[in-house]
This record gives C-alpha cells, sequence and structure tokens, in this order.
C-alpha cells in the first residue's frame, strides 16, 4: 500500500500515514476550500476570531511542526486559482496551531518599497515566523493575537 504524501513550500515531505495526520489534512482541506469566498465577505479580525479555537494543554514542538507542514502542503494543492495564498496558508495555520494552545499571532504586512501596497500575511510564534522565508522587505501593519484581536505594539 503507498503512503500518500504531500510536500511543503520548502519540499518537506508530510507524511499522512496515521489516522489523525489524515483526518487533520482533511479538516484543512476544508478550510482551504471555503477560505476564499470568506476572505471576501469578512472582515479580516472577525475571520481571524472565526479561526481562533482555543484549547488546553501544552503543545509538543511535534505537533506545531505538523500543522504548519500540513497547512503550508495544504494551501499549495488546493485545486483553485491563486494556490498557496499566504493569507489562506495563514488563517489555517493560525487555526489549528491555536487549537493546540500555541499562542499564535497572524502578522499583516505591506512590502516597505513598493508603492502598490503588496501585502504578506505570515504567523508567529514567540515572535518568530512558523514558515522560514525572508520577511525583510515587509513592513507590518496588524497583528492579530487570539481571538482575532489586535495586539498593541509594545
Amino acid at each position: 500500500m503507498s503512503n500518500p504524501v504531500a510536500q511543503d513550500p520548502a519540499g518537506h515531505a508530510t507524511s499522512l500515514r496515521s489516522p489523525a495526520t489524515a483526518l487533520l489534512a482533511l479538516r484543512m482541506a476544508c478550510w482551504a476550500l471555503a477560505l476564499p469566498l470568506l476572505k471576501h465577505m469578512v472582515a479580516l479580525p472577525r475571520l481571524a476570531a472565526l479561526m481562533w479555537h482555543k484549547s488546553a494543554g501544552a503543545p509538543s514542538k511535534q505537533d506545531v511542526d505538523r500543522v504548519v507542514r500540513l497547512s503550508a502542503a495544504v494551501a499549495r494543492v488546493r485545486p483553485l486559482p491563486g494556490a498557496d495564498n499566504c493569507l489562506e496558508r495563514s488563517l489555517i495555520a493560525y487555526r489549528y496551531l491555536s487549537a493546540l494552545n500555541a499562542d499564535p499571532r497572524l502578522v499583516v504586512a505591506v512590502r516597505t518599497a513598493d508603492p502598490s501596497g503588496f501585502g504578506h500575511v505570515w504567523v508567529t510564534l514567540n515572535g518568530a515566523p512558523v514558515l522560514h522565508e525572508d520577511l525583510s522587505m515587509f513592513t507590518p501593519v496588524l497583528e492579530l493575537g487570539g481571538r482575532g484581536r489586535p495586539v498593541s505594539a509594545a
């Protein structure tokens, strides 16, 4: 029997062998199908509040890594135009990291030297982006914490 495998943007394999991982990927895929419509109908703070799913307990590094990899992989393989949309990918990661009680932050930024206002969205844990990407060209304009509430700059 073959082992279904998805790849995240960095090319890391994400095995769907365990039933729990396959179920998580399926739940993420459902959100990946709904978010392209929802993001045009619901304001971002309200959408982030909808995606927040707090639970109890301490997250394990393995669970956090699994959520990050799966959310990136699911965002890449959906059958709709504009695959791997940073907002949708980040909202999925934000949801399932909050479900692990990892306290994720959703960061919305604009490209500093781009008059078109090109933006980007990513998720952080403890102030560090969960995906390893160069964010030096972006200036954060909004950070949403728990339940989609804006985080004040301290």
